[in-house]
């Protein structure tokens, strides 16, 4: 395990899940708390929600560790507005 500044760092991986399709994170990133993690998954919610390339309506982002461990799993969802 990684530290910086004394803190212990723990690997997250954030894979893209819908029904029938799975794109998996293979590398992950380092951070010292499952909070830091955790945000960092919701700011990938928003910028998916606003992508203008992709419809990721029925995504969700789920977070885990190395050995599997599932953290969090957020929904993309799709947010409609009047015209």
């Amino acid at each position: 395990m990684k530290t910086i500044s004394g803190a212990k760092m723990k690997r997250f991986f954030f894979d893209y899940k819908a029904k029938e399709d799975l794109l998996l994170d293979y590398r992950g990133q380092d951070f010292t708390t499952a909070r830091s993690a955790c945000e960092f998954a919701q700011e990938i919610v928003q910028n998916l929600k606003h992508s203008l390339d992709t419809d990721w309506s029925g995504w969700s982002v789920e977070v885990h560790t190395a050995d599997g461990e599932k953290y969090f799993s957020f929904p993309v969802g799709c947010e409609l507005s009047a015209l």
